[in-house]
């Protein structure tokens, strides 16, 4: 074998000219790749975002510290975790964290998916870790599983994974990179619908992704929401003979959020679109914010706001007054006459807006772009130095997390075992109680007899003493007599059954 260069290594075959040419080749494809601490080639080459963004070397410094802790392979610590949950079991949320931040295989993927869904059903649901979201979005986009992706973004009730700041901009980038705008898109509507406003470079990012996005197709354009998915499914599955009616008391009336509850694709971009867009402090171009309202204001069916601009002579883009030109007339055609004199009233608006003749080739996306291209440097800086911030605290809380659930147990063992011990003899003491309440009265008349027959012979005992003449050993054995039949009496009682010493030995005196 060759020499290693960048972390590839080329046979060495022939004259030294053919090893130049292998070791330029190298140089020339190893600018694309990097090799990770684990082993795994990782693709770093970005669309936008710079390839240090990405942190992967940062990010591999956790197997250290998984290392450290003893817990085996990654293949080995997934299956005791999943062992744990077999037979209505639990495991903690380090566990599961632990898991999915050690397994990196796609063969892994659908294993820590169920880890986190089983998680996510039991009551340790609140004590899940925000590493635990963070890496498996990371494993996902690595493997480029978006349809995986997309299932646990749209179903946050069954799993629980929401985006930050840092993995929404990587997963962003990621589909815009392979092409796929819808599902970037999706992803910024994800974003929107968080509220997640303060981070300026994922807001212009956001609004850049929705414009290509725009630009597809309608029929292309379209992405399947979390209900339509699961009816889809249902309507599969479902047998006529399978399908049960019941009867309601009543039906809520049909309400919508506005929010979490649109359903309609371009209703959903276009509040994409005025959202984010409020929250990009640096882009300050009127015409680029009054294009860029134009086109959400359109979508999302503000068409008072839409009026508002068209009317105010603003100059705008003509690549946006384009594209909602194309939007009116789709829906002429597809709406029909319904709508047909409103949708003309549209255009007409449309037609009485100034455009911006110095760009006229300049499109919004292209703008945007290079909006994005000024403030990256300083806007992907903060980011990184958040991120890397999360990684230090992630660690030494899945560190002292998992050193207590080592050690704390014998401890809590202990405890629960004295607790125990306490219970078992507070019950017992109940259960003798019941047992002397539930046969008293059956063993009252044996109890009487006993005592009377006890007082008896003490006071024959007494009267011996008082008036008897015999000598001192005549006496000793008269009173051992009595003592033996008495000690007899008692020893037959307390072989037969139980009885209680208060009545056999009253407080009399002898």
């Amino acid at each position: 074998m060759g020499p290693l260069t960048c972390g590839v290594r080329w046979p060495i075959i022939g004259p030294p000219r053919q090893i130049r040419c292998a070791n330029m080749l190298a140089l020339r494809y190893s600018s694309r790749f990097i090799r990770s601490t684990r082993g795994a080639v990782h693709l770093t080459r970005r669309n936008l975002l710079t390839e240090r963004f990405s942190l992967n070397e940062e990010w591999a410094l956790r197997h250290q510290t998984l290392d450290m802790l003893a817990l085996g392979g990654d293949y080995e610590w997934v299956a005791a975790v999943q062992k744990k949950f077999l037979g209505g079991g639990t495991a903690s949320a380090v566990d599961v964290d632990a898991a999915v931040c050690a397994a990196e295989e796609k063969d892994q993927l659908e294993d820590l998916i169920d880890l986190v869904y089983r998680l996510r059903h039991t009551s340790n649901t609140a004590d899940t870790l925000q590493s635990t979201e963070y890496a498996l979005v990371r494993t996902i986009l690595k493997h480029n599983a978006v349809d995986w992706l997309f299932k646990l973004l749209n179903d946050t009730i069954n799993y629980g994974v929401f985006l930050n700041e840092h993995s929404a901009c990587l997963a962003i980038d990621h589909l815009l990179e392979t092409k796929n705008f819808a599902g970037a898109a999706r992803v910024v509507s994800f974003v929107m619908q968080q509220e997640m406003f303060s981070c300026e470079l994922l807001n212009l990012l956001s609004v850049y992704a929705t414009l290509r996005c725009l630009e597809l197709p309608p029929e292309q354009r379209v992405f399947a929401t979390n209900n339509e998915s699961s009816s889809d499914t249902s309507e599969d599955d479902s047998n006529e003979e399978d399908v049960k009616i019941m009867r309601l008391a009543y039906l809520k009336n049909e309400y919508s959020d506005d929010h979490y509850d649109i359903v309609d694709t371009d209703r959903l971009l276009g509040k994409t679109l005025l959202w984010m867009l409020k929250e990009c402090s640096s882009l300050s171009e009127k015409s680029v914010v009054d294009s860029v309202k134009l086109i959400g204001t359109l979508l999302y069916g503000h068409f008072d706001e839409f009026a508002k601009i068209a009317e105010s002579g603003s100059p705008l883009l003509p690549s946006a007054i384009d594209l909602c030109r194309k939007e009116v007339q789709r829906r002429l055609t597809t709406e029909g006459e319904s709508n047909q004199k409103f949708n003309e009233q549209l255009l007409e608006k449309l037609d009485e807006c100034t455009l911006l003749d110095n760009v006229s080739s300049a499109s919004l996306c292209s703008l945007l772009e290079e909006q994005i291209r000024r403030v990256q440097p300083s806007e992907e800086k903060k980011i990184m130095d958040t991120q890397k911030k999360l990684f230090k605290d992630w660690t030494a809380q899945r560190v002292a997390l998992i050193s207590a659930q080592v050690y704390l147990p014998f401890k809590a063992e202990a405890l629960n075992c004295r607790l125990r011990i306490k219970e078992i003899k507070r019950q017992k003491a109940e259960l003798e109680a019941k047992r002397e309440m539930l046969y008293f009265f059956e063993n009252r008349m044996k109890w009487e007899d006993q005592a009377r027959r006890k007082d008896q012979i003490f006071n024959e005992l007494k009267d011996q003493s008082a008036g008897s003449d015999s000598s001192e050993e005549q006496y000793s054995a008269t009173l051992f007599e009595k003592i033996d039949s008495l000690f007899t009496v008692l020893y037959n009682t307390v072989n037969s059954e139980s009885i209680d010493c208060n009545l056999l030995c009253p407080n009399t005196d002898p």
